[in-house]
């Protein structure tokens, strides 16, 4: 697998693969969507670059984006995805491509929603706090509802 080093690279990479699949489906467009704050926290994101493709029922879901100083205990969640997702538990899906913070392991979209969440290794809840000041990147392919 090539990890990327910085979101330009990364966008580069995920092109080619994408790009292939959407042009071998006759999808070649690509739309921007927001990452919000869905933790009641009202935090706001700087360094925002966010896009999706679809193809049939599969949306794939691309961003970039930087948490705020914070010191908020409640847990992370990422809303704004483009779709709602299906509501199939077994169904749920995402990559954590990069993150800067040391708790933090996986992003997972959370089933019958447009949100998503930070993990540990362990599978536990990752605060906002623990997010503080990070630069993350993520990779969400998702089916939706």
């Amino acid at each position: 697998m090539i990890e990327p080093t910085t979101w330009e690279h990364f966008k580069e990479v995920v092109n080619r693969a994408g790009f292939a699949w959407q042009n071998l489906l006759g999808q070649d467009r690509m739309y921007p969507w927001t990452p919000t704050d869905a933790s009641g926290a009202t935090l706001t994101f700087t360094g925002v670059d966010a896009w999706y493709y679809r193809v049939g029922r599969l949306c794939h879901a691309f961003a970039t984006f930087t948490y705020p100083a914070t010191a908020d205990g409640s847990n992370s969640l990422i809303g704004g995805f483009p779709f709602l997702s299906i509501n199939l538990q077994g169904t749920r899906s995402g990559q954590l491509v990069y993150t800067g913070s040391a708790t933090a392991a996986k992003f997972i979209i959370t089933h019958n929603s447009r949100n998503g969440e930070f993990y540990t290794a362990a599978g536990v809840n990752v605060t906002n706090a623990q997010m503080n000041g990070t630069v993350n990147f993520i990779y969400v392919p998702y089916l939706v509802a």
